[in-house]
């Protein structure tokens, strides 16, 4: 019966095998859902979570490469979770997917207050993927990797890392 519920966790027919499992094993399938919604109350959950967040850059490039910001991302993100005992707990970071740019348009309003030539503003949209346990709120996990990455975008410390090369 175990294997019948775990393999149902899986698969995009669940209520077909939950119905295969009442046949086996000679119960319901309301008995066997009320096995299976019990047996899920222990279980920890996985969900991915994109936490997209945007910033402006300054630069000279019609098209700047942005991998080592990427690269900061990354290392904020890190730093951010492993100092947050909430995330800490309930947040999970692989920076095998790691963050990554959604888009990146050049802001053409955008006016230079000390008029150096060529220099324009990109706005730029990167997502970050993390995985959830059950135990926290998509809100405070997103709020908790947006605090980090805020903190360091003001201070400038997110460039700094980026132009040593993430």
């Amino acid at each position: 019966m175990k294997k019948v519920l775990d393999s149902s966790l899986e698969s995009e027919t669940a209520e077909e095998e939950v119905k295969e499992a009442a046949k086996q094993s000679h119960l319901s399938g309301d008995e066997v859902a009320v096995l299976r919604a019990e047996w899920l109350k222990g279980r920890k959950f996985k969900v991915r979570l994109d936490v997209l967040f945007s910033f402006g850059l300054l630069t000279y490039s019609e098209n700047p490469n942005l991998e080592n910001y990427m690269t900061a991302v990354d290392k904020v993100v890190k730093t951010t979770i492993r100092e947050n005992e909430l995330l800490t707990t309930y947040c999970w970071y692989d920076p095998g997917y790691g963050p990554c740019v959604q888009d990146h348009t050049t802001d053409d309003s955008y006016e230079d207050p000390r008029n150096r030539p060529n220099v324009r503003r990109i706005l730029v949209i990167a997502a970050i993927p993390i995985f959830l346990i059950n135990g926290i709120s998509i809100r405070e996990a997103r709020e908790g990797i947006c605090d980090g990455l805020q903190k360091t975008l003001q201070n400038g410390e997110l460039v700094l890392i980026a132009k040593r090369g993430g």
